[in-house]
């Protein structure tokens, strides 16, 4: 059964990936861990700019969010969850409710699909190997999370989306980079994988909630004419001293035309 749903949606995944290459990759940067109950995150981490994952949760299945083709119209999301928004859903239930893409009452989910994803929000995955080889040709922009926090009975199905291209997790008190995009602003920046962020634009970031609080602060502040950087202050992987990156946000993240 597991084999058949990770062809069935591995399919899907072919038919909207785009590019989204990481270094190291995302197979290799992810910070799981094999345990007698299944792949478990080995550190929290930020699985997209609104949400943490906490250590210890257990990861299910990570696929990418099937489109469905309606007369006259371009191909969109089969399901529609909200962006960045939790949608949690009891494993003793019915499974997922979601609603038709873009609130249409008349769009149809496909039955078999959706049989697949409450199938696999009930799967646990037995090991990382098999994650790692259906991970390898799962690459997308529409990508998605599903996993189940320690001690609840519950399971989340997350947007996966990179925080200013960089992939974030904690651990021993840092904010640590696990992949940069690759081409990204960061990426150019030189920000890299390994690197510890010490401080956000002069505040200290012992865990990734500290460093979402002074990175919502600075996203929300100011307008075209005063944009405000992201002052990193990071080490280096190997290096003795650590050095300042700025990094300035999109122009949507930092105020509208109309700020002008």
């Amino acid at each position: 059964m597991l084999r058949a749903l990770c062809l069935l949606l591995l399919a899907a995944a072919a038919a909207c990936a785009a590019s989204f290459r990481l270094t190291p990759d995302l197979i290799t940067a992810m910070p799981w861990t094999d345990s007698p109950d299944g792949v478990r995150v080995a550190a929290p981490f930020l699985v997209n700019p609104n949400t943490i994952v906490p250590a210890g949760s257990t990861i299910r299945l990570f696929y990418v969010r099937p489109a469905v083709e309606l007369e006259g119209q371009k191909a969109r999301p089969a399901f529609d969850y909200g962006d960045n928004r939790s949608e949690s859903v009891n494993r003793m239930g019915t499974g997922i409710q979601p609603s038709p893409a873009g609130g249409d009452s008349e769009t149809k989910i496909p039955r078999a699909l959706k049989k697949t994803l409450d199938t696999a929000h009930s799967t646990v995955w037995p090991n990382l190997a098999s994650f790692r080889s259906a991970l390898q040709s799962m690459e997308g922009a529409d990508m998605r999370v599903v996993y189940q926090q320690p001690g609840s009975k519950s399971v989340s199905d997350e947007t996966f989306g990179l925080l200013e291209g960089l992939l974030l997790s904690e651990k021993d008190d840092h904010v640590v980079i696990q992949a940069v995009r690759d081409q990204s602003d960061a990426a150019q920046a030189g920000l890299q994988a390994g690197d510890r962020i010490l401080l956000l634009n002069g505040q200290e970031t012992p865990t990734l909630a500290a460093f979402l609080d002074i990175y919502r602060t600075v996203r929300d502040s100011g307008n075209l004419r005063e944009q405000k950087p992201y002052l990193f202050h990071i080490l280096h992987s190997g290096a003795t001293a650590p050095v300042d990156i700025s990094l300035e946000p999109p122009i949507s993240l930092s105020g509208s035309l109309l700020d002008q």
